[in-house]
């Protein structure tokens, strides 16, 4: 229960609600409290004769949220995850099942109204596939209408990440000059009215759905633009997007989130962020269950265990920034100067694209000692090298040999915080399979580099042309058997990529896993 907000019955000194319960009154003096500090705030309050019981409040429990901020890894920012959607679907379902397969239960996304300017028809089938591929692998998602971040005008057209600044392409929604002019939002509200309306109403009350944020973080106009005397520029924005979603009659809740709980008015629940060092207070998570973290990390402040201990611990749900460590450059820390070497500690992120985590114990400690002991035997264990395998760099885990990482500075190595350049570098994969038919099993190896594929120390597949091309080859294999893999990849220079598939007996070519049924 929050303290800053109480609600008293007669004699108001003892509080019979305290903030959201849904419970009681009777006719009578009612009050509310408001601490000393000015910090309280009691929002969608109405007084009025109790002649049926009110609906129920749309206020619950995220004490359940184990989520991320997605954004495709081989994308630069949330814009460009949309517009090119079609021809990465395969990579996308591939990150959200690495989302559910290391304990991540809610996906967290940004949308942007240029997308929806550009073809609403398709961004709707767009949103439709992502919230299917998202339900696929167990996984709620929460979309996000409005973000203040960033500082690149929003464009369908995607310059490369800068080498050392955090999120350097990010958009914000809608531009600041639109933000912080009065004239023109107000002469882009009938446009913005119906991207709003159009996606919410398409996806009214969708199961996959867990909330609407309504706004991200609104920050520069909120205080200097103002509309009227009591109303801001965002304020006015957010209280027409809440309007909009809330007219299409649907029961999905919404929230507007900042530093602290931004936007309390316009919302149903309260949300907050929190990038503050491990230890410290943390504001708004006294709240317990129905305080929802929408924003966390920050390395080396405050890692996943640190969110465990410090939210989780408190019964609140969290959002980490980010799923992947990909191309947004969200590795690197807020204020890294511009073409410094990579960071040791990604700043935010938890997987690499070729589907490894950077710290196999935060995998363990989401998931818990028991699950990740069993993911542990369905997965590859990796060893990552300098050179071709001579300086031992990293070992972790992945569920499969898929990746293309491209040419880039820190996003063109396999985990650039280990070390590993871009460029002569080399992998080894090994495991046990257990064969669920008999017969022949044809392996295929579609690479850049050099490729060897040993099963129970039998050379399966060997590729020693350092160009891409694939290679095939075949092994009996008896079901119910036991067999020992090893995969070994070694990377020259430019793009680096690896896909590792098979065929069988009652199967068609598909990807290579270790616990393949």
């Amino acid at each position: 229960m929050a303290r800053t907000s109480l609600f008293f019955y007669e004699d108001m000194k003892t509080p019979v609600i305290r903030e959201f319960d849904d419970h009681y009154v009777r006719a009578g003096k009612c009050g509310i409290f408001k601490d000393p500090a000015g910090i309280g705030r009691f929002d969608n309050f109405v007084i009025g004769t109790l002649d049926a019981m009110p609906e129920a409040s749309l206020r619950t429990d995220w004490s359940w949220v184990r989520g991320a901020v997605y954004v495709r890894s081989n994308a630069v920012n949330a814009v460009q995850m949309w517009h090119d959607y079609w021809p990465h679907t395969a990579l996308l379902d591939r990150e959200l099942e690495l989302a559910s397969l290391y304990g991540f239960n809610m996906i967290q996304a940004y949308l942007h109204w240029i997308v929806w300017d550009h073809d609403s028809a398709d961004y709707l089938k767009k949103i439709d596939d992502f919230l299917a591929r998202a339900a696929k692998h167990g996984l709620k998602v929460n979309l996000i209408f409005w973000d203040d971040c960033g500082s690149v005008v929003p464009s369908l057209t995607f310059a490369a990440p800068v080498p050392g600044r955090h999120n350097s392409q990010m958009m914000p929604n809608p531009a600041h000059s639109i933000r912080d002019s009065a004239t023109d939002m107000q002469a882009h509200r009938e446009r913005f009215g119906g991207y709003v309306r159009g996606i919410s109403a398409r996806f009214k009350d969708d199961p996959r759905l867990s909330f609407w944020q309504i706004y991200n973080e609104g920050m520069g106009a909120k205080e200097r633009i103002r509309v009227s005397d009591t109303d801001t520029n965002i304020n006015r924005l957010l209280g027409w997007t809440r309007d909009w979603v809330k007219g299409t009659g649907t029961r999905t809740p919404v929230t507007a989130t900042g530093g602290g709980f931004f936007g309390p008015q316009f919302s149903d629940f309260p949300s907050y962020h929190s990038y503050s060092p491990s230890g410290q207070p943390l504001p708004n998570a006294d709240g317990g269950p129905e305080h929802l973290c929408t924003e966390t990390l920050n390395r080396p402040h405050a890692g996943m265990a640190a969110c465990l201990r410090d939210l989780a611990g408190k019964r609140n749900g969290f959002v980490v920034w980010e799923l992947m460590i990909g191309r947004d450059n969200c590795r690197y820390p807020w204020g890294h100067p511009d073409g410094l070497a990579e960071p040791k500690e990604p700043f935010h992120g938890v997987i690499f694209p070729d589907g490894h985590p950077w710290d196999a114990g935060e995998i363990k400690a989401l998931m818990g000692d028991e699950a990740f002991t069993s993911l542990q035997k369905r997965v590859f264990k990796v060893e990552y090298f300098q050179g071709r395998f001579a300086e031992l760099k990293k070992e972790s885990i992945a569920p499969w040999i898929d990746f293309h990482l491209g040419d880039e500075p820190g996003y063109g190595s396999p985990d650039a915080s280990a070390g590993i350049g871009k460029d002569e570098f080399s992998i080894r994969w090994s495991g046990l399979l257990q064969a669920s038919e008999s017969g022949t099993h044809v392996f295929h190896a579609d690479s850049d580099g050099v490729v060897r594929v040993k099963i129970n120390e039998l050379i399966v597949l060997e590729k020693a042309a350092d160009e891409q091309q694939e290679k095939s080859g075949q092994m009996e294999l008896q079901r119910g058997k036991i067999y020992s893999v090893l995969v070994e990849y070694s990377h020259g220079r430019g793009p680096s990529s690896f896909h590792l598939t098979w065929s069988g007996p009652g199967f068609e070519k598909c990807l290579f896993r270790l616990d393949a049924k």
